[in-house]
């Protein structure tokens, strides 16, 4: 068979994988019969580093707001701002496979600032209160990574717990 034969099959299989047409496991074997065991080279999306650079600004968003911003609704306006723009990017991002574990790191982050946010400005007494809801995101974190087999969101999960526990440490003992 020509080269470019296969090369238009190769990419008509990749297609039908995107799109779910078939199930995974038949387009593997298809595509591993057709490319004869080689795997076929991936062009990098010039999106990938859009969608990246914009994560990591919508990432220190909330932070940079935390560090400067005395008003409660600027800093919760600020963290469902954020939110709301990395759903767009899911919505727009949707098709990249590679990125869904970044898309539930980030909105999962977000969440926890919105909530930390907002409880303590409505409990800004009880720092316990804070810690209770830090727990039960990272929690939700680590169950919500086993659950769709996402493995850096289980271990952020995992790492704000940890930073939890070390700092309930520090100030308890």
């Amino acid at each position: 068979m020509k080269q470019d034969r296969k090369q238009i099959i190769i990419s008509e299989i990749q297609h039908w994988k995107e799109n779910q047409v078939l199930p995974e496991q038949y387009c593997d074997f298809l595509l591993a019969l057709y490319s004869q065991g080689e795997e076929p080279t991936e062009k990098e999306s010039p999106y990938y580093l859009f969608f990246y650079f914009f994560n990591a600004i919508l990432l220190f968003i909330p932070i940079i707001l935390f560090a400067t911003v005395q008003s409660i609704m600027v800093l919760a306006a600020g963290c469902a701002a954020a939110l709301a723009v990395s759903f767009l990017f899911i919505r727009f991002f949707r098709r990249y496979e590679v990125l869904r574990e970044t898309y539930a790191v980030m909105i999962f982050f977000l969440i926890l600032a919105l909530t930390c946010v907002l409880v303590m400005h409505y409990y800004s007494v009880s720092w316990q209160v804070v810690y209770g809801f830090v727990f039960v995101n990272s929690l939700a974190w680590i169950l919500f990574g086993k659950w769709k087999q996402q493995y850096f969101l289980k271990w952020a999960g995992f790492l704000v717990l940890a930073a939890l526990i070390i700092r309930l440490g520090f100030v308890y003992f």
